[in-house]
């Protein structure tokens, strides 16, 4: 009996084959095989919500695999991802199989396993299921809903706002996080405020306590608001301790805190973000290839459990892996008595089995170190860490706080804390990561008792300011994602993704910062459409998604319900008036009419409101006061070399800076160059353009060759060059400020050729690996010597080793691009071609002739 598996990834596809031996044929679908055609009507809400799927091109030729495979196949598995768009893929396959009348007699069943592991998988071919119908029917919804979304909301945001902007049922709500955090930040005014310390020494030990009594009134945050305040309130005091402080109050207490619970896919991306310094997309694309499997010296296995859940559980079987390999390495008191079990906090915990672990807890990360590239062992190592941490017991610290009086009396009180850790417990292998102060870096204090007299050292205040809340990082967004329940953890990484790609929101210092274009398509959501960017409303739409998975709820009512308020909403909106335009308190230098805020495709700028009245007024500069680049050139200053003016203006590359205008008759064209991407042309001032047009810059010879190094920026991007060399300067430098010595570090690097970027791992050939680099007309995978280009909508970061797999083949069956013939052989094969066609008529002719003969 012929058996074929069908599964997502070649890389699954290659581990699984060595599980199953010759009874199975193991082919991969590449991810998603049908989508929605990318037209209006691809959902048909008057229809029952019908929905028009396409084979997706570039999978095509997968799906037709797969038909051959089924054609001799007796029993057919589908083994797709154990998740909702799993489910759904496995059900589309089906559908194209039965439309192709290829299932006639054949057993079509769906498998599903959480680890790749031989246990797991030939537990799972023994134990097959049918398609779970109600999470196909959930996946479908949410596509649906994204579908009549963006394809509804987007072109309105084109009308009124700009050409290519997209809004998205989960995307615009995380928008508003950001926007309403910036804003908050803005609004935000800052309070002055003091705390008063003391600091105090018992022999050799000295440590520091805080005021938190004055005059028998307890001293809040904004008791003590000034500098001469606090000056008068450290001198009473110190006048009154006369150099001495007395122990009034010791207090001694055992705290113990307990581990996290595993990963789930929510808390690894947090982890990986505050821990290792990944995005979150770059935590996923690698947690993908530890479950899919890596080679560990005894054949390829699959390390992790499946890297999308948010259920905290583990197997039984897991749990007494870890508490053996606790028991057997650690000493008796790090173990509990009990396994510890963990409550999931997901409202609807149901996207896979457990939380993400090792496959098996004997693969100690330093063991398998030579098999894992950096990126892999850091990750490995803190899933393994954390799963291990989470079997163990509590940590134990011995906590003291101490208060000390001032006088005779406790009018006055300072109070000093501190820790010491005790016993270790699971920190003994893993701590988790914070995005704030750690509360464990308290003082150790001497050993005090009531009634001890200490020295004073000083007593002294110290200014603060109170801050405003901090912009988001990508494990606070998602964090926060979490709890209002946008989304689900699966798509976070996607929604960071189309923020940043979309130009919505910048990463800046690994905090996010919105943009203009941000600001303003999240004013016109919020101000027009704002149930839908609603974060209760998108939460409770998530639930309704979970009923339907879970079988409590129909889908296409729910549909129906979504549809009519949107729909109406849609329509009553069309004639609203354009966002992002806001008056300004200030008059046209050129006209006199008033001046308002405007968005461009370059920012915000400042413009006048008579650029559509006649006669037209064509003002416009920067929001801080300098010139903003258009469709006509700006004029920013004058050179102070040349004396001539100075221009910002922009080409079919981008904006560029120009000394002096084109003068007619003239054959020498006035110098430009390219404004950086780094320099914004809203932020264009004299001084950057005078940098510029300095440029190329002339660093010295090489100390090697004796020739030239130059510094300059070029179509793309700053670049130095030597020998008819070219390497791009990394945005650690800058090239009005790069030096030789720089440079010809770059150059040696140049001659060694381009470093990847990302090691995807080894090629299912196993002849070499998949890496990524960044070239000089854009981000490329190549492998061996396939070089296949990164398509705009995939960041190099966020490139999964199945999507590079794909981009390879795609690259590999186009093929060599035909040679171009040359100039001679194109004048003899088109005489040859004149020569026939003379011939061919001829002939038919003479066939004329005889015809009417």
């Amino acid at each position: 009996m012929s058996k074929l598996l069908i599964v997502e990834s070649p890389s699954k596809a290659k581990t699984l084959k060595k599980y199953l031996g010759s009874d199975f044929e193991v082919l991969a679908s590449y991810g998603h095989v049908r989508d929605l055609i990318p037209k209006t009507g691809a959902v048909d809400p008057e229809n029952a919500f019908a929905m028009k799927y396409d084979i997706i091109a570039r999978n095509a030729k997968h799906v037709d695999a797969i038909a051959k495979a089924v054609k001799v196949s007796d029993a057919i598995y589908l083994a797709t991802d154990p998740d909702r768009e799993g489910e759904a893929i496995s059900w589309h396959i089906a559908e194209i199989l039965q439309e192709k009348k290829l299932l006639n007699n054949k057993i079509l069943k769906r498998v599903e396993f959480n680890e790749i592991t031989q246990t797991a998988v030939k537990h799972a071919i023994d134990n097959p299921r049918d398609i779970a119908m109600n999470l196909v029917y959930a996946q479908q919804a949410r596509r649906a809903l994204d579908y009549l979304v963006g394809f509804n909301l987007s072109p309105l945001l084109w009308k009124k706002i700009r050409r290519g902007l997209s809004a998205g049922r989960v995307q615009s709500p995380a928008l508003r996080l950001i926007v309403e955090r910036e804003l908050a930040i803005e609004a935000f005014n800052s309070q002055e405020y003091w705390s008063v310390h003391l600091d105090a020494l018992k022999i050799n030990h000295g440590f520091n306590a805080k005021l938190i009594k004055l005059n028998n009134e307890k001293v809040e945050q904004f008791t003590i608001t000034n500098h001469d305040q606090q000056a008068e309130i450290v001198g009473k005091l110190l006048l009154a301790s006369a150099g001495k402080t007395t122990v009034s109050r010791v207090e001694k207490k055992q705290r113990k805190r307990s581990p996290a619970a595993p990963f789930t896919t929510s808390t690894l991306q947090q982890e990986a973000v505050r821990k290792l310094g990944f995005t979150t997309s770059r935590a996923m694309r690698i947690a993908q290839q530890l479950y899919e499997g890596i080679d560990v010296g005894k054949g390829t296995v699959g390390l992790i459990t499946y890297m999308r859940t948010d259920s905290f559980s583990l197997a039984a079987d897991a749990v007494r892996q870890i508490r053996d390999y606790v028991k057997t390495n650690f000493d008796g008191e790090y173990l509990p008595k009990s396994p510890i079990m963990y409550k999931t906090k997901a409202k609807n915990a149901q996207e896979a089995h457990e939380a993400i672990r090792p496959t098996d807890i004997s693969h100690v990360p330093t063991k398998i170190r030579q098999y894992l590239n950096d990126e892999q062992f850091k990750l490995y190592e803190m899933i393994w860490k954390r799963t291990v941490a989470c079997q163990m017991t509590p940590a134990k610290f011995d906590a003291v706080s101490v208060d000390l009086s001032i006088g005779s009396s406790d009018a006055n009180l300072f109070r000093a804390s501190g820790q010491t850790l005790v016993f270790p417990g699971f920190i003994a292998v893993y701590k988790e990561g914070t995005d704030g102060a750690d509360d464990d870096k308290e003082a150790k204090l001497p050993h005090l008792e009531t009634g001890e007299i200490l020295n004073v050292e000083k007593v002294y205040g110290e200014q603060h300011f109170t801050e405003p809340p901090p912009r988001y990082s990508e494990a606070s967004l998602v964090k926060t994602l979490e709890e209002h329940g946008i989304g689900r953890p699966s798509t976070y990484a996607s929604i960071i993704s189309t923020l940043q790609d979309r130009e919505y929101a910048l990463l800046e210092n690994k905090r996010f910062t919105p943009t203009d274009v941000g600001r303003v398509v999240t004013k016109f959501l919020t101000e027009h459409f704002t149930r839908y960017v609603d974060y209760d409303f998108t939460a409770k739409l998530e639930d309704a998604l979970d009923n339907i998975a879970s079988g409590e709820r129909d889908w296409i009512p729910l549909m129906d319900e979504f549809w009519q308020g949107f729909n109406q909403q849609v329509i009553s909106k069309a004639d609203v008036d354009r966002p992002g335009n806001e008056l300004i308190d200030e008059q046209c230098p050129k006209c006199g009419q008033q001046l308002q805020k405007q968005l461009s495709r370059y920012g915000t700028f400042i413009g006048c409101t008579g650029y559509n009245s006649e006669p037209k007024c064509d003002y416009k500069r920067s929001v801080d006061g300098t010139a903003n680049v258009g469709s006509d050139p700006i004029l920013i200053g004058t050179h102070h070399e040349t004396e001539k003016d100075m221009y910002l203006m922009n080409g079919p590359y981008g904006p560029y800076v120009q000394l002096g205008m084109s003068i007619e008759g003239e054959k020498k064209k006035p110098k430009r160059v390219s404004v950086p991407k780094d320099i914004s042309p809203t932020d264009m001032s004299s001084e950057t353009a005078h940098m510029l047009l300095s440029l190329p810059r002339d660093l010295g010879l090489h100390l090697e060759t004796g020739k030239k190094v130059i510094a300059n920026i070029g179509r793309f991007g700053p670049y130095v060059n030597h020998d008819g060399k070219f390497k791009s300067i990394p945005k650690t430098d800058n090239v009005f400020t790069i030096d030789l010595a720089a440079a010809a570090v770059l150059i040696a690097q140049a001659n060694k050729g381009p470093a990847p970027i990302a090691d995807l791992g080894e090629h299912p050939s196993g002849e070499g690996r998949v890496e990524v680099y960044d070239g000089r007309y854009g981000p490329y995978v190549q492998h061996a010597k396939i070089r296949a280009t990164l398509p705009r909508s995939i960041a190099p970061e966020a490139l999964t080793f199945d999507e590079a797999i794909t981009l390879l083949e795609e690259k590999a069956a186009k093929g060599k691009p035909a040679k171009k013939t040359t100039g001679k052989k194109k004048a003899a094969a088109k005489k040859t071609v004149t020569k026939k066609a003379a011939v061919k008529k001829t002939t038919k002719k003479n066939d004329a002739k005889k015809i009417a003969k």
